[in-house]
């Protein structure tokens, strides 16, 4: 009983920083919380449009529109991810590595509101970081300098939906459960 007590009190410290997105919004945490492949930087997507980038341990808070979206990192290849997000909640995703040919290549991954392991570990770089932060300007500058390698990704992404790909998913049903979100701001 104490060890949950002392679980639950940790946990509310730790939301601090985590957001309730407002009724027409959806809230994404992108979060990499190891540091294999700190001196890498990824670049992050939402369909055909940079939502970030950044290298080492931190995370960013990405608001959009609710409903459907297709998630991608890359670096030396493409990592996609679909979304059904509901308005009104807040998501969280795991940023990880993997050694590739050349470079290391980053995984993004749902993280469930039943993964406590994870949240645990997104929540205390939350706690230590502030978030990456981006100008609209630095935003439409890497989708401009990016476009040749968003056409090419979202063809590959569509082809292999249409083959059927299983892709990861973060469904609408993975929202952080309240306990985890700031009540004021």
């Amino acid at each position: 009983m104490i060890a949950v007590i002392s679980f639950s009190l940790n946990n509310k410290e730790q939301c601090q920083k985590v957001e309730k997105a407002s009724e027409n919004e959806a809230i994404v945490y992108f979060v990499k919380s190891t540091v294999i492949a700190s001196a890498v930087t990824f670049n992050f997507f939402d369909s055909d449009q940079c939502i970030g980038k950044f290298k080492g341990q931190g995370y960013f808070i990405y608001r959009c529109e609710p409903g459907e979206h297709v998630f991608w990192v890359s670096k030396e290849f493409a990592n996609f991810m679909t979304a059904d997000l509901n308005p009104g909640h807040t998501y969280l995703v795991g940023v990880y590595a993997t050694t590739g040919v050349l470079t290391a290549n980053p995984i993004i991954s749902p993280i469930s509101a039943a993964d406590i392991k994870n949240i645990t570990k997104a929540l205390k770089i939350l706690k230590k970081k502030d978030p990456k932060t981006f100008s609209e300007e630095e935003l439409s500058g890497w989708t401009e300098k990016h476009q040749t390698s968003i056409t090419e990704s979202m063809a590959h992404f569509r082809k292999k939906a249409n083959e059927g790909a299983d892709f990861k998913n973060l469904a609408a049903d993975m929202a952080l459960p309240n306990e985890y979100i700031m009540t004021n701001k």
